[in-house]
């Protein structure tokens, strides 16, 4: 039978494993006019239910912006595992992009987003879907074209 402290001392813990892997508060990172943003439906995924991760890129300003990338890959997510720090989605840890130049334009207020839907093991999946085994993990979104650089915040994930 475990002692009362440990039983207390474990969730503990974890707030506090948690509460140090954040990379800050969950404002979104800016670069001038751009603003990326990112959010989940739930920060605790089981089989029955799964989240949503949104990730945003928006221009706040009142000029339309041009986005040149010299690859097909303009808004990559990643999902990282806290305890291995391995990037577990996209699989094999990177996007497989096309070595093309692509351009993306957001006029004013105009937004892109990407979604990723996350799964507990176990789940069917299809698509954009990250099918996650037990524990925590960090979700973030990152946009390199030629003049931005720009990663999200992350955000916290718990997958039972």
């Amino acid at each position: 039978m475990k002692s009362p402290v440990i039983r207390c001392a474990v969730p503990f813990a974890i707030a506090l494993t948690l509460a140090g892997c954040r990379d800050g508060p969950a404002s979104p990172s800016r670069e001038g006019p751009l603003r990326l943003s990112a959010s989940s439906t739930r920060a605790v995924v089981t089989a029955a239910d799964p989240a949503t991760l949104t990730f945003r890129l928006e221009n706040t300003g009142s000029a339309a912006i041009r986005l040149t990338f010299s690859s097909s890959c303009q808004l990559m997510p990643y999902i990282v595992e806290i305890g291995t720090g391995e990037i577990v989605y996209p699989g094999g840890g990177g996007w497989v992009c096309l070595t093309v130049m692509t351009e993306l334009t957001l006029p004013p207020g105009g937004a892109e987003t990407k979604t990723v839907q996350v799964r507990a093991e176990g789940a069917s999946a299809s698509g954009l879907t990250a099918v996650l085994s037990p524990g925590f993990y960090r979700a973030y979104a990152q946009l390199e074209d030629q003049n931005y650089k720009l990663r999200s915040r992350s955000i916290l994930i718990q997958v039972k």
